[in-house]
């Protein structure tokens, strides 16, 4: 059974779900949702699956347990793909050395997580499909912010990134107009700013992000669209921000509290 739709619970019964390296269960109680969930090593997986009645539930070491009071006849979970609420911190490895008057083109596999609603709307979980620390970003502990931190294998050709349901693809563009070679290590990807869509293979896309480097400047950073290799796609969650990003917002610098 697909994870991602509307989803009515039998009274008393529970489901299993997994995504990437989360999973958990939703257990419907008389005036009450027990949710459990869990990280494990991050794998390919999407599913969403009933336990049999009066299954008996071991309880987990890394469990997270979330009790949520809710009407008694509430027993429907709608279940939704989500990008990260916070600025992701991209490191790649290797670092990409874009030499003067050159333009890179990567793709980037940018994590997904799953949000979990009542009926109503009402968003009782959201929990990321990768564990997601959360880094320092800013050249000092005053000049900064809080960012969530993520490595990518980035590739130039979309061929060669791995296809995983728990990852929207990204299409990062670097262009190098300084004089002086420039090493994509670590860049800050706005993602907050950026939409969800699906294509007809069912793979998952974001808008593309383009960063201009200048020597003595700080780097120019735009949202664009989502990349004409998509194909006809169709918005499934609209940026959490609506607009667009600072053009200057620090995108480049190095973290200053730890180096992952």
């Amino acid at each position: 059974m697909g994870l991602f739709g509307t989803h009515v619970l039998t009274p008393g019964g529970a489901v299993r779900f997994a995504f990437g390296a989360a999973e958990g269960t939703f257990e419907v109680r008389p005036g009450e949702w027990r949710i459990t969930h869990r990280y494990t090593e991050e794998q390919d997986r999407e599913g969403f699956e009933p336990l049999a009645p009066d299954a008996p539930q071991a309880p987990h070491p890394d469990d997270t347990v979330l009790r949520i009071a809710t009407s008694a006849a509430d027993s429907t979970i709608v279940v939704r793909p989500t990008l990260p609420d916070g600025d992701v911190v991209m490191r790649t490895e290797p670092a990409l050395l874009v030499l003067p008057g050159s333009t890179a083109l990567v793709h980037v596999g940018t994590p997904l997580g799953l949000a979990a609603r009542t009926s109503q709307g009402q968003v009782v979980l959201e929990l990321s499909g990768v564990r997601l620390e959360k880094t320092w970003f800013g050249p000092n502990v005053r000049d900064g912010e809080v960012c969530l931190a993520m490595r990518s294998n980035a590739r130039a050709r979309l061929a060669e990134l791995p296809r995983r349901p728990h990852r929207a693809v990204t299409l990062l563009t670097v262009r190098n107009a300084g004089t002086a070679p420039f090493q994509l290590e670590r860049l800050r990807l706005p993602v907050r700013y950026l939409g969800l869509h699906h294509d007809a293979s069912g793979r998952w896309w974001t808008e593309g992000v383009e960063v201009v480097v200048r020597a003595g400047e700080a780097a120019q950073l735009s949202v664009g669209t989502v990349p004409q290799v998509a194909g006809p796609v169709e918005m499934v969650v609209p940026p959490r921000r609506p607009g667009a990003p600072n053009p200057v917002l620090r995108a480049l610098d190095a973290l200053f509290s730890e180096r992952w």
